[in-house]
C-alpha cells in the first residue's frame, strides 16, 4: 500500500527537477513558447517531434505549481529517465521492467499531491506504449510491469487503477519513463469539437489581438470563442447550422445572444465587421470551403482580416489560393493532430487587392 505524506504549503520536492509535456503533433512550436513564457528560467531544452504528439523535456527548479499553469499541454509529466539498449524481444522486455523496479515514483507521488490535492484512493496504474519492431506488443509489456509495481509497491488489483500513473513509452532502443503530474481525466467535448489544450496552443499561433471580433462558424460548445475571449479578450460571435447546439453554445458564453443560426453558405453578417474568422469544418460537410464560400467571408471581413481553418487537407481550395485572383493570401499551412486524427491548419489573411 502507497502512504506518501506531504505538505501543501511547501512547493519544492528535491528530485524532482526533469520534466517533460507533451503536445499535440504539429503544435509544439506554439507548446514551447508558452513553456517558455510562464516557466522562467528553465533549461535543458529539448524538442521531440512525433506524428500523433511532440514532447518538449526540461529542466526546471523553481515552483513546480507553475506546471500546471500551462494551457497549451496535453499532460505534465516527471522525467524519471530513459532506459537505452533495448532490443527485441524478451531481453528488452525484461531491461525495461528491471529499470522500472529501481524508479523511486515516490517524490512523483508527492509533487502530485501538491499539485493537484490529496485524492480519495491511491494506487498506481501504468501506461504502456510499444513502437514497432520489438517482438512484444503494450499489452505484455503492461502485464509485466503491473507484476513489478505491484511487488514493489505491495499494491492489490484495485490499487493498480489510478489515480497515480507511471508511463512507460519504448521508441526504437530507449524507452522513456514518466510520472503524470497532471490529472489524466480531460473534459468531456462534442465530437466535433477541438480539445481544449488544441485551441489554447492555436490561439497562441493566431494571436488574436485584444477587442477584435472573432466569427466562429461552427460553434458547437462555444469552446473556441470562451478561449479566445478569455486569454486573448476578443468579441466573441457564433454560428452553428444546428439549432440545438447553437443553445449549448450561448450558455458556454455567459448566457450572451452573441450565437445565430446559418445554413452553412450565406454568413447573415453585415459587411465588413469581423476581424477573423474561425471554423473547424472537420465533419462539417454542410459547411463549404470553395471559391464561393471564400468571396462570402471576405465580404464579412475587415481590411486585412484572417480566416483559420481547421480541417482534413484540401488541395482545391490550396490550388485555389494560389490563384492571383483569389482575395486572400495562406499564410501558412501545416499539419496538425487532433485526437489521433491528421488535420490540417490553414491561416489565410485577407489582401489589399481584396474588397
Amino acid at each position: 500500500m502507497i502512504e506518501i505524506e506531504s505538505s501543501v504549503a511547501d512547493p519544492e520536492i528535491p528530485k524532482i527537477r526533469n520534466f517533460f509535456v507533451t503536445a499535440a503533433g504539429g503544435l509544439e512550436d506554439a507548446a514551447l513558447g508558452e513553456v517558455r513564457d510562464v516557466l522562467k528560467g528553465l533549461t535543458s531544452v529539448r524538442v521531440e517531434k512525433r506524428h500523433r504528439q511532440g514532447r518538449i523535456h526540461f529542466r526546471y527548479t523553481r515552483s513546480p505549481k507553475r506546471l500546471l499553469d500551462l494551457t497549451s499541454v496535453e499532460g505534465v509529466f516527471a522525467d524519471l529517465g530513459v532506459v537505452g539498449g533495448v532490443t527485441a524481444g524478451r531481453p528488452g522486455l525484461l531491461r525495461v521492467a528491471e529499470a522500472v523496479s529501481k524508479v523511486d515514483i515516490g517524490p512523483g507521488i508527492a509533487l502530485y499531491n501538491i499539485l493537484n490535492g490529496q485524492p480519495q484512493t491511491t494506487g498506481v496504474a501504468v501506461n504502456c506504449t510499444v513502437g514497432r519492431g520489438h517482438r512484444f506488443s503494450s499489452s505484455e509489456l503492461h502485464r509485466v510491469l503491473r507484476m513489478v509495481l505491484a511487488e514493489s509497491y505491495d499494491l492489490d488489483e484495485s490499487e493498480q487503477q489510478g489515480p497515480y500513473y507511471l508511463q512507460v513509452r519504448i521508441e526504437g532502443k530507449r524507452a522513456l519513463i514518466g510520472f503524470r503530474l497532471s490529472e489524466r481525466s480531460l473534459p468531456k467535448r462534442l465530437s466535433s469539437d477541438l480539445p481544449i489544450t488544441t485551441i489554447c496552443a492555436l490561439g497562441l499561433l493566431i494571436r488574436p489581438e485584444s477587442g477584435e471580433v472573432w466569427l466562429d462558424l461552427a460553434t458547437r460548445s462555444g469552446s473556441v470563442l470562451a478561449c479566445f475571449e478569455a486569454f486573448h479578450d476578443i468579441v466573441p460571435l457564433g454560428l452553428e447550422t444546428h439549432p440545438d447546439f447553437a443553445g449549448v453554445s450561448v450558455d458556454t458564453l455567459g448566457g450572451r445572444n452573441r450565437v445565430g443560426l446559418w445554413e452553412g453558405h450565406n454568413l447573415p453578417v453585415r459587411e465588413a465587421v469581423v476581424d477573423g474568422l474561425f471554423a473547424c469544418v472537420n465533419r462539417r460537410s454542410e459547411i463549404a470551403i470553395d471559391e464561393v464560400s471564400l468571396s462570402e467571408y471576405s465580404r464579412v471581413l475587415r481590411p486585412h482580416g484572417r480566416v483559420v481553418l481547421v480541417t482534413e487537407r484540401d488541395r482545391d481550395l490550396e490550388r485555389f489560393l494560389e490563384r492571383t485572383t483569389s482575395d486572400f493570401s495562406c499564410s501558412e499551412r501545416r499539419n496538425i493532430q487532433v485526437g489521433g486524427e491528421a488535420l490540417a491548419l490553414y491561416h489565410l489573411q485577407k489582401t489589399n487587392s481584396s474588397r
